[in-house]
């Protein structure tokens, strides 16, 4: 019956096989393997359909938990790895190491990308990034003592993914004026007397515990 509805309401989109289409009716259907397919194409997790039903939505209602953990998972995974970049600017190892990851994570993004636009953004910070990569390589030893330029880029893109998710946390689930927010729906599964605003600000919070501790562990460590 939710697929037909779903169906319904997505008549007159331009949609195929794949996309934002798949990944509602496979969250709908708990079909966990094609919405981590999807995802993994690159998919907007928060997207949604004419009624503004995101995956989420979708997968709560029919109470397939299972799916309703892996999307909750993409809303505080920005903050998880914003502590990471943070943490791994404060040492030249772990700074280039993480600098490593970064650039295959756009190379692998470079091929996955839809349009020119991402592929162009891409592939400029991976040749900004190789380089700063590269210097801090062949100077170490003016690097040894001293901030180079790689941490300052690992740690601005870390508190920028921190605060994304902050922000994404709260225009999504805390500030959405409709009883449609993912929030919405897994206070309506779960047993804990919370609303959706309520689950919403908890999920912020620890968004913001993240991007704190990670500060405070960043500065203890250079200390």
């Amino acid at each position: 019956m939710g697929i037909v509805f779903l169906e319904q309401k997505l008549v007159g989109q331009k949609v195929d096989s794949g996309g934002l289409y798949r990944l509602l009716q496979c969250a709908s259907k708990g079909d966990k393997a094609g919405v981590i397919q999807e995802l993994d194409k690159g998919v907007e997790p928060n997207g949604a359909d004419y009624d503004r039903r995101t995956a989420f939505h979708l997968a709560a209602c029919e109470g397939w938990i299972e799916v309703v953990d892996l999307l909750l998972e993409k809303d505080l995974g920005s903050s998880f790895w914003g502590m990471a970049l943070i943490l791994a600017s404060t040492n030249l190892l772990t700074a280039r190491i993480a600098a490593g990851c970064f650039l295959l994570a756009l190379v692998v993004v470079l091929f996955y990308a839809k349009n020119w636009t991402l592929r162009g953004l891409s592939i400029g910070f991976i040749i900004f990034l190789a380089l700063i990569w590269f210097l801090t390589i062949s100077s170490y030893h003016l690097f040894r003592e001293k901030k180079c330029c790689l941490f300052l880029i690992l740690e601005i893109a870390g508190v920028m993914n921190s605060l994304f998710s902050v922000y994404d946390i709260y225009d999504d689930l805390i500030s959405r004026g409709v009883n449609s927010s993912d929030a919405e729906k897994f206070a309506e599964i779960c047993p804990c007397p919370c609303n959706g605003v309520g689950w919403g600000f908890i999920w912020g919070m620890i968004s913001f515990i993240f991007l704190g501790a990670s500060v405070y562990l960043g500065l203890l460590i250079l200390a």
